[in-house]
């Protein structure tokens, strides 16, 4: 489940000095409220993007983001894992300081308990490693939290995976709108709604013959339209890429037709 972000999250610290005429008043400036949206990716190489190199995927509208805005090409995920990048994104700690360093296996909280995880996974694969939490602390305020009490929006569509019980999902932790964060974390059961739509928490209306990534991406471009006038936070979380790999077939078509190169056709 390693995981290479396009732009990785970095703890920043700026310094804004603010320099005032002496011969005018000073004046107070109104801080700006910038909208947000983070989009991230499951198990995206770093190199499967257009403006990385890849000559074999397409990927016009990240290249376009990419030759527009600004690219962090020296920074790096927290963790090569789902959970604790994920804790750290969110926050803004590393996975040591909050001891979520690793996928979990075994049952999900419903509290903060460090486990042993060689124990769920039985005797075969029982090593020396750190006890680790299955769920980000409630103790841990995170990013939609600080931002949700400054008068923002916050929108989650998508996977989770830093808390996957009551009182630890997106919607309990500073998301006022929270979308299809229960389906299985690692994609195993499809990237088709009529696969997924039992579990897909706050998608029960959705077309079951849609591909999950379309949804997500809807909801979250519905939330946007909603709050136009209104500062706010939107978190697209795919579950794609992570296999299983179940591409749409006119996709499939298409990179079938591609020639081979280092890189391929999964």
């Amino acid at each position: 489940m390693k995981r290479y972000y396009f732009i990785r999250p970095l703890r920043l610290t700026f310094a804004v000095v603010l320099l005032a005429c002496a011969s005018l008043p000073a004046v107070a400036a109104r801080p700006e409220k910038p909208n947000i949206l983070f989009v991230l990716i499951d198990d995206m190489g770093w190199k499967d993007i257009g403006c990385a190199g890849s000559t074999y995927y397409e990927t016009p509208h990240i290249d376009q983001l990419a030759s527009n805005g600004m690219r962090f090409l020296n920074a790096y995920s927290a963790a090569p894992v789902c959970t604790p990048s994920r804790g750290a994104i969110f926050s803004g700690k590393y996975p040591a300081r909050t001891q979520l360093t690793t996928v979990f296996s075994g049952p999900s909280g419903p509290d903060d308990r460090l486990h042993d995880k060689s124990k769920y996974r039985g005797e075969r694969d029982q090593f020396f490693e750190a006890r680790n939490r299955h769920a980000l602390p409630r103790t841990e305020v995170i990013l939609a939290q600080a931002l949700a009490d400054g008068g923002y929006e916050t929108g989650f569509f998508g996977k989770w995976h830093i808390g996957e019980c009551p009182d630890y999902y997106p919607d309990d932790r500073g998301f006022h709108t929270a979308k299809g964060y229960r389906l299985k974390q690692n994609g195993g059961r499809g990237h088709w709604m009529k696969a997924v739509y039992k579990d897909a928490a706050n998608l029960e209306t959705a077309d079951r013959d849609a591909y999950v990534a379309d949804v997500l991406t809807a909801e979250c471009a519905n939330f946007i339209t909603e709050n136009r006038d209104t500062p706010w936070l939107a978190v697209l979380s795919h579950y794609l890429v992570h296999s299983p790999v179940q591409p749409k077939p006119d996709k499939l078509a298409r990179y079938k037709t591609k020639p081979t190169t280092d890189q391929d056709n999964p």
